[in-house]
């Protein structure tokens, strides 16, 4: 029981200063070193883990990703070929060690989780809003993380977390996650992150949708709408919200929010930019044209420097999906997309708040980040809460 608590008390320290990175992007932070203690005091005491027989395709994955990348490395000796893989292994235990240990705790745990996440936002929302930390250039804000576009990954994840957490705990999750959606919309505005703020649509129009449903199948008039019902429905209130929050953006009455206004529409403006970095060549993604000789087997990561023949961006190619797809090739892909599928039927209605990371993830590169592998781990979870609850 005290061992349980100091592990529990180590994994809500590694995601209480989860946003804090003190070292470039690539290396591990202290939340990262403190995790590791986490899984190994967990490790050390028990040993029995759960392990769900269609995990097995994550874990083909993984070793998959190994594979391509030794092999890459052998090659070109870039260091960071070796680094991926290892990234997607640490991954992935994070993924496995908090399922397990998180059934093991009761909704006290979750009700920390839920609170812990939300101050995070708010706290988040309040620096960016009085410009305390870092910046990218002078428009875009990151907070403690090195990047506008890790920021806005992790406050995504951050909102759906307590969402989800909030629905275990308080059972009604439409006032917190108005309050999360509200403060990571302001977040997100002030990191002028146009894959975040594409993120940040697909969560609204998808939490305004479940609301609906959800609303709907607990009404005591049994209403039965079909699915062309609900999505108009949903289209009727998004579009209205979309009108007043465009009307408010145009009025320059209260000077309190000028700051928001006008970052907003620097954000907007992003969308409008035509740069190199705008284009598909200058993400990368025209390697996979270039180089259809790598899309059966991949092309593992780094030694970017292979395609300088052909490429005009030697950087890593700005989208999850076809960053898979290129360097770990069809197989690899598959291996991927099949685990994700797997446990989207899993999750039940819990997987229409995937659409949000999964639409961020076709402008950046967000899989490699461990708040995809936290996030995904704690949907899995509490929607197995919530199904045995209504079983019951």
């Amino acid at each position: 029981m005290v061992l349980r608590k100091f592990v529990n008390i180590l994994l809500l320290a590694a995601l209480s200063i989860n946003i804090f990175y003190f070292w470039r992007s690539g290396l591990p932070q202290p939340s990262h070193f403190i995790m590791v203690f986490a899984i190994l005091f967990y490790l050390l005491f028990n040993s029995f883990l759960v392990f769900e027989s269609y995990w097995i395709w994550g874990v083909s994955f993984v070793y998959y990703t190994i594979i391509v990348n030794l092999i890459v490395f052998a090659k070109h000796t870039d260091i960071s070929t070796l680094l991926a893989s290892f990234y997607y292994l640490f991954n992935f235990i994070v993924f496995i060690f908090i399922i397990n240990f998180s059934r093991k705790m009761g909704k006290s745990f979750f009700k920390v989780l839920f609170w812990i996440y939300l101050v995070q936002i708010m706290m988040m929302t309040f620096l960016s809003l009085f410009s305390v930390g870092r910046y990218f250039s002078t428009n875009r804000y990151m907070g403690f993380f090195n990047d506008p576009n890790q920021m806005g990954n992790w406050v995504l994840w951050a909102c759906i977390i307590v969402i989800v957490t909030g629905k275990v705990v308080y059972k009604k999750w439409w006032l917190q996650g108005i309050i999360a959606l509200v403060l990571t919309t302001i977040t997100i505005i002030f990191t002028a992150s146009r894959s975040a703020t594409v993120g940040l649509i697909t969560l609204w129009f998808t939490f305004v949708f479940i609301g609906i449903v959800n609303y709907f199948h607990n009404s005591k008039k049994k209403l039965k709408l079909s699915i062309k019902q609900l999505l108009f429905l949903t289209l009727v209130i998004c579009i209205l919200t979309i009108t007043l929050l465009s009307s408010f953006i145009n009025s320059k009455e209260n000077a309190f929010f000028d700051a928001i206004i006008m970052q907003a529409k620097y954000t907007v403006n992003r969308f409008n930019e035509k740069g190199l970095d705008d284009t598909f060549a200058g993400r990368g993604y025209d390697r996979i044209c270039k180089y259809p000789e790598y899309l059966l087997f991949g092309a593992g990561e780094g030694a970017h420097y292979r395609f300088a023949e052909k490429s005009l961006f030697l950087g890593e190619i700005h989208s999850s999906w076809a960053g898979v797809l290129f360097c770990y090739g069809i197989i690899g892909s598959l291996l991927f997309y099949i685990f994700l599928f797997k446990i989207a039927r899993k999750i039940s209605w819990f997987s229409l708040l995937l659409l949000s990371p999964i639409s961020y993830g076709f402008a950046t590169y967000n899989i490699r980040n461990w708040n995809f592998w936290i996030g995904l781990a704690l949907l899995y979870v509490c929607s197995q809460i919530l199904m045995k609850e209504e079983a019951v």
